[in-house]
């Protein structure tokens, strides 16, 4: 089948599922040139600041979002995330969830990290990370020139440091709260 007959099929499924679930009892939302998991988020950290909000979907990108009040449901682990159980499961704390994906960057999203700096490495390293106090790429940066400034000699923190860069493009291309 050709691209043009397969967008062409595409395009009629999704028109006919638009008129399927337009008889339901929900709300549909389509924003040209805007991510469907940016609205989500849009949605529950300011339309709804309140409320106490469940989204459903097996994109890891939305446990950046856990708090007290926004939960994740995951159908394909079958889970509940709230902060509690992002402890359990990643073992970190929900705040900082999104600051240590970004040392492993997404490959669903071609989306480079940092070589050689991995989870058990940055909970070896750089155990700040792993505490109960919310932390920025600052906070990293400055630990690492700490550690290397009092003599340590390990690499892990010449590669964070020089990688800045890396960890600040993909903060702003990961960050749903921004």
């Amino acid at each position: 089948q050709s691209d043009d007959a397969e967008m062409e099929s595409m395009r009629l499924q999704f028109q006919r599922l638009s008129m399927y679930l337009k008889v339901l009892p929900l709300t549909l939302l389509s924003i040209n040139n805007v991510e469907a998991d940016d609205v989500i988020s849009y949605i529950a950290t300011e339309l709804y600041p309140e409320s106490k909000i469940t989204i459903v979907s097996s994109d890891k990108d939305f446990l950046q979002l856990v708090d007290d009040r926004i939960h994740i449901w995951s159908p394909t682990k079958k889970i509940l995330f709230g902060k509690d159980k992002m402890i359990s499961v990643y073992e970190i704390q929900a705040h900082n969830y999104l600051l240590s994906r970004m040392f492993d960057g997404d490959s669903s999203d071609n989306i480079d990290g940092i070589k050689g700096v991995g989870k058990k490495t940055l909970r070896s390293k750089i155990p700040i990370l792993f505490e109960d106090k919310q932390l920025d790429i600052d906070d990293i940066i400055s630990y690492c020139k700490s550690k290397i400034d009092s003599g340590s000699k390990y690499v892990i923190y010449e590669k964070i440091i020089t990688g800045e860069d890396i960890l600040r493009r993909n903060w702003k291309l990961v960050n749903l709260r921004e």
